[in-house]
């Protein structure tokens, strides 16, 4: 049975593509992609820890099929409203004495009480510290952050990003064990949002931020992204 994080080669190789695109970081193991370039497949693994890094690897997609100048409008149009966003989330952020100190939500699980936010150094801290605030980060490779020490960080304001199989709500956040201490929950900032287009790199990541910012600052006037 292939699950996620699994790659069933054989199936892959039955269709004979032109071109595999893998992901990096440990999302598709390297026996995999080694197996498919042993039987002459191409393999395009694209992985990056920046924002930066998410354009570069757009454009090296559009490249490899054969769509450079398509991919490099898709950028410039990325750029430009990452940028827009970025700038009008911290004009809001700077009406502010302090940045406020701000977690994102990626996951709980439940009975362990394991939490995971951004992960120091990852595209999605980056980007949520383009809203002008106090990112609170999870480990670089694992993205857990111990309850300890979100409760010593104690974010003012907490985005759960929700989807499919995630759905936290503020009322189910704040009865987890020891949340009921932090000022986000005390203070009822607790804001849902998609995360689909947050944490996935890719062309719609500019939809993500704009949406993100809105979780952020609900009252954030932001013209619609190309």
């Amino acid at each position: 049975m292939v699950t996620f994080g699994t790659v069933d080669v054989e199936k892959i190789v039955s269709l004979s593509p032109d071109l595999v695109i893998a992901g990096g970081a440990g999302f598709t193991s390297a026996d995999a992609i080694a197996r498919l370039r042993d039987v002459k497949i191409p393999v395009l693994v694209v992985s990056t820890p920046s924002i930066d890094g998410i354009y570069k690897d757009v454009e090296l997609v559009g490249t490899a099929v054969g769509a450079s100048d398509e991919a490099a409008a898709i950028t410039t149009e990325m750029r430009a409203d990452m940028q827009a966003i970025s700038d009008a989330a911290q004009a809001e952020s700077q009406e502010a004495t302090t940045k406020p100190r701000v977690f994102y939500d990626v996951g709980y699980i439940d009975p362990t009480g394991q939490v995971y936010g951004p992960g120091e150094g990852s595209f999605l801290a980056e980007m949520v510290g383009l809203l002008g605030v106090d990112v609170i980060t999870g480990d670089k490779l694992t993205y857990e952050i111990p309850l300890e020490k979100l409760i010593e960080r104690d974010p003012q304001t907490i985005i759960l990003g929700v989807n499919a199989f995630y759905t936290p709500t503020p009322e189910t956040i704040a009865k987890r064990p020891g949340w009921k201490v932090l000022s986000a929950v005390k203070s009822g900032h607790v804001r849902s949002v998609t995360d689909t287009e947050i944490t996935r790199p890719g062309p719609r990541l500019a939809t993500g931020m704009h949406n993100l910012a809105l979780a952020m600052y609900p009252d954030l006037q932001l013209p619609p992204v190309n």
